[in-house]
């Protein structure tokens, strides 16, 4: 029983690593190179589907709106929610906090929110030592490499 069990850990691992060299490979090559596109990602046409800046694909390139007034906006809207992150406290469960989510969270500041939102400092805090345990653990990344080292 063991060693079938073991066979079909074998063969899973082989299967994970097959998929993970094709995904890396088609990644290499870029959406525009030679890499093939899955069914799913084609329109019905057979062109491509464009990613957004989000990559999200969709069957035509979405209009960017360039206008100064766009511009304006997402200025304010990135005030707004540096200002909300400060006071987290006031806002964290509000409707308004609900509401400005809702509306998209600003490229700038999505890292903050969503380390603010799950309390990230905290947890650190909670458990000294086991994010950097966690992150050499890890397959070695330019990041893990730096935290690793001590730098």
């Amino acid at each position: 029983m063991d060693s079938r069990r073991r066979l079909d850990m074998n063969a899973l691992r082989s299967r994970r690593a097959q998929e993970r060299a094709a995904i890396i490979l088609k990644y290499e090559q870029g959406r525009r190179g030679a890499a093939l596109l899955e069914p799913e990602e084609e329109d019905d046409e057979g062109g491509c589907l464009v990613p957004d800046r989000l990559g999200f694909l969709h069957e035509q390139k979405l209009p960017q709106d360039s206008t100064p007034g766009a511009k304006r906006k997402q200025v304010r809207r990135t005030q707004k929610w540096v200002k909300m992150i400060k006071n987290h406290s006031k806002y964290h469960g509000s409707e308004k906090f609900q509401r400005r989510i809702y509306k998209g969270i600003p490229a700038q500041v999505r890292g903050k929110v969503w380390a603010v939102m799950l309390e990230v400092d905290k947890r650190k805090a909670q458990n000294p030592g086991k994010y950097a345990v966690r992150l050499c653990s890890q397959p070695k990344g330019a990041r893990a490499a730096l935290a690793c080292s001590g730098a």
